[in-house]
């Protein structure tokens, strides 16, 4: 058996290459869960009083009455405007 210096040289440059190649995996891993505590739930929970129907954050019940006052206008303005141009078309149909 011949062994030289450049073979063994060659034998390292080889088994480097061979370990960078094994050491890093070709796809990513996944993330990692979020374990989530009994604080974050029992929080979360008392975000909102389902008995009394309101949020316990004063900024964001106003928030929301706020839109919900909002919407409840809308609604009346458009079903007066869609009943005023029914009233209109029948009244306008009856006087012919």
């Amino acid at each position: 058996m011949n062994i030289t210096r450049a073979s063994i040289q060659s034998w390292k440059d080889d088994m480097k290459q061979y370990s960078k190649t094994k050491s890093k995996v070709p796809w990513k891993a996944p993330p990692k869960v979020h374990m989530v505590s009994n604080y974050e739930v029992i929080s979360k929970q008392n975000q909102y009083n389902p008995i009394l129907q309101k949020y316990t954050n004063p900024k964001i019940e106003k928030n929301i009455q706020r839109s919900e006052k909002m919407n409840s206008i809308r609604k009346i303005i458009t079903s007066q405007v869609i009943n005023s141009f029914w009233f209109s078309l029948i009244y306008t149909y009856l006087e012919i």
